[in-house]
């Protein structure tokens, strides 16, 4: 019976029976590698005084990473099998012993920034009709456990995932990880929770996490979701969705609801939690306008609760410093979109978003009804044509504020370019 404490030999042996099988047309011919540059300076300039929480007046590195992803097409049969490898280097191009700590870089003992460091991950998948199990090193993308790339490299997690989509309408989901290759890691490491601000016992470790969701089509314009996880002996949590979009007007209005409840699981080992989350989003899409606001609050004696190193889907996901996922918080946000194809201008887009949080309860700073803010503003920008079709280019500025801790400024600017090898 497969578990994740032997999916190393489950992997092996896997890969070895793949590799006996005869080459077949599908395997080989369907087959792809990709090598994608990645150049990412990010730049972290704290205001006020030095806690202890966040120590240095300033972070600021330029990294560049090199990904080699090999996908093998399946095998033929009622159960197709098929693997991938993934390489990943990244090279220090600036750093400095006052300037470390962005993420991009990995470090040594001393604490500097090492030169470089790479990652090498496989992948073994099997699927069946309308049903994919992978194992191996992979990036889980469901709303209670989220691994995007906001640095250099995305975290990879060791163990398997499942995806069917057998009935109509509905996708199953299942996932069950015991490691955690950090995003600047060499070596995969125990799942911990996170704890931003001292929110819970940071060394509190999990053997494994798990989690079961389905995602059911109602309609075109009406999907709900309900996953469950837990990180064995730290905590569990639910996750209501629904996602409505219909017409209004010459234009398009989308929903987007989201509830999370989370609570301590089997030996407690962050302590106790106790975790509510609510909140909505609507968009009105226009031609090339985006017009968005929300709400959300926090309820409970404790904040936002998942694993260190990975995003939080909440509504202010995808925010450069403010997490406002605190005790007791409230934030209200607006968003405006805009994409240059609408004006001739293909690949071209611009965002802004302002975030504001308020009584914040802040036991790690004896405050309470504090507050913080976010003013956010990206430019994107893709080549349509020519040798360097399909590089794109991406700046994002955010100014956060706060009554409870340090102000900060931050620049993030990377710039990706694939290469289809074949």
């Amino acid at each position: 019976m497969f578990s994740p404490r032997n999916a190393g030999a489950v992997f092996a042996s896997g890969i070895c029976a793949v590799l006996s099988m005869p080459a077949s047309g599908d395997f080989l011919a369907d087959s792809k590698a990709t090598l994608t540059l990645r150049n990412f300076y990010m730049d972290r300039d704290y205001k006020g005084d030095a806690t202890r929480f966040q120590s240095q007046s300033r972070q600021a590195e330029w990294a560049q990473g090199f990904i080699l992803n090999v996908q093998s097409g399946y095998t033929e049969g009622p159960v197709g099998f098929a693997v991938g490898l993934t390489s990943k280097t990244g090279v220090k191009l600036d750093s400095s012993p006052d300037r470390v700590g962005t993420g991009l870089l990995a470090y040594g003992p001393d604490g500097k920034a090492e030169s470089s460091y790479s990652q090498f991950d496989f992948v073994l998948k099997a699927r069946a009709a309308q049903t994919e199990l992978a194992v191996g090193g992979l990036t889980p993308m469901v709303p209670i456990l989220v691994s995007p790339t906001v640095r250099l490299f995305p975290p990879v997690f060791r163990g398997a995932q499942m995806r069917s989509g057998e009935f109509r309408d509905l996708t199953l989901h299942a996932g069950y990880f015991d490691r955690i290759e950090e995003r600047n890691s060499t070596n995969f490491e125990a799942l911990r929770i996170a704890s931003p601000w001292g929110r819970f016992e940071s060394s509190a470790e999990g053997s494994h996490f798990a989690f079961v969701g389905a995602d059911y089509r109602w309609t075109p314009g009406l999907v709900t979701n309900h996953y469950f996880g837990y990180l064995d002996d730290v905590y569990k949590q639910h996750y209501l969705g629904v996602q409505f979009s219909h017409a209004l007007g010459p234009g398009k209005l989308q929903h987007d609801f989201r509830y999370f409840s989370s609570s301590e699981q089997g030996e407690a080992r962050a302590g106790d939690i106790d975790n509510r989350y609510a909140g909505f989003f609507s968009t009105y899409k226009y031609k090339g306008h985006a017009f968005g606001a929300g709400y959300y609050r926090i309820f409970g004696e404790h904040g936002f609760v998942g694993i260190n190193a990975t995003f939080t889907h909440t509504h202010s996901q995808g925010l450069l410093d403010g997490e406002m996922g605190n005790p007791d918080e409230r934030v209200w946000q607006v968003r405006y979109d805009y994409d240059f194809a609408a004006s001739g201008l293909p690949g071209l887009l611009a965002t802004f978003r302002y975030a504001d949080g308020s009584h914040i309860n802040m036991p790690a700073f004896s405050a309470s009804r504090a507050h913080e803010s976010e003013r956010y503003l990206e430019l994107s920008y893709v080549i349509q044509s020519g040798p360097l079709k399909d590089m794109a280019f991406r700046v994002r500025q955010a100014d956060y504020q706060s009554s409870y801790s340090r102000d900060v400024n931050e620049l993030r600017i990377n710039m990706d370019y694939t290469i289809a090898i074949w």
